[in-house]
């Protein structure tokens, strides 16, 4: 994310000179906030353009890209800047996904075989979903996994994404690409987007059905990784094999799969 915020600052300033200043003002107000942005407190945009010697309007800029970029976020009750846990993942994330990796394998392929159904594992990264690892159904009629999309609204893996994002991310992703609009059954305002995701996060899961072509899908989220990783496990199957009981055995089967991976992951 870093390098696409260098690449627009050279697309539009044209002069290497503007482009080390832009970095160096970035970085300046990142490692202040570091250093002594007081924890959950944060600072205020005109104390942080005090201390590092910025007109308002500029440090304001920077401030917002950089919670757009997802490296800060605003408090919530007072408005003020702290770092994120993004920024906190920055060196040593490739570590967190590969033990993810590594202990979410087995999981998926033990739930593949249990309910002889197609299990992914995916990350969100940049507003965009990823399928880490794949186990696909051994049966001939089975449904297949999307390796990689945007489409957070649609499908149940990526909503239970949008439930982990913060505020500041939440706000990014529907500025970039509005509301669902006909990609979520009675969820259309900004007000019924946000009482879908606490339900989700409520309940700890999400599920679709999708008669048009044939196919139910089930997500939980993977909670606690460290970083704060958003990740989340999926198990798709055809309609004629979904009821609501065996909903149920397959939420409560990938929750006691979805926490076994945190754990492993937070122990490795």
């Amino acid at each position: 994310m870093v390098s696409a915020f260098l690449m627009l600052e050279c697309v539009y300033s044209g002069d290497r000179a503007v482009v080390i200043q832009s970095l160096q003002r970035a970085f300046t107000i990142l490692e202040l906030l570091d250093r002594e942005g007081l924890g959950e407190e944060g600072m205020g945009a005109q104390e942080l353009a005090n201390r590092v010697g910025l007109k308002f309007p500029t440090a304001h800029s920077f401030l917002k890209s950089l919670v757009e970029l997802g490296y800060l976020e605003r408090v919530p009750e007072s408005g003020k800047y702290r770092t994120s846990a993004q920024l906190g993942r920055l060196g040593n994330t490739g570590a967190c996904v590969k033990a993810l990796e590594a202990v979410g394998e087995r999981e998926i392929q033990r739930l593949a075989e249990e309910f002889r159904e197609s299990v992914s594992l995916s990350l969100e990264a940049d507003f965009w979903r990823e399928s880490l690892l794949i186990a696909e159904s051994d049966q001939e009629l089975r449904v297949v996994h999307r390796r990689r999309d945007d489409q957070f609204y649609r499908f149940p893996v990526g909503r239970v994404h949008l439930s982990r994002m913060s505020a500041e991310r939440l706000d990014v992703y529907v500025a970039r690409n509005g509301l669902p609009e006909g990609d979520w059954d009675g969820v259309e305002t900004r007000g019924e987007v946000e009482h879908a995701l606490a339900k989700i996060r409520s309940e700890g899961h999400a599920v679709k059905r999708n008669p048009a072509v044939g196919a139910a899908a089930i997500s939980v989220p993977i909670l606690g990784l460290p970083g704060d990783l958003n990740a989340a496990l999926c198990l798709v199957l055809p309609l004629i094999r979904f009821n609501t009981a065996r909903c149920r055995e397959i939420v409560a089967a990938l929750q006691v799969s979805a926490a076994a991976i945190s754990t492993k992951v937070r122990d490795s």
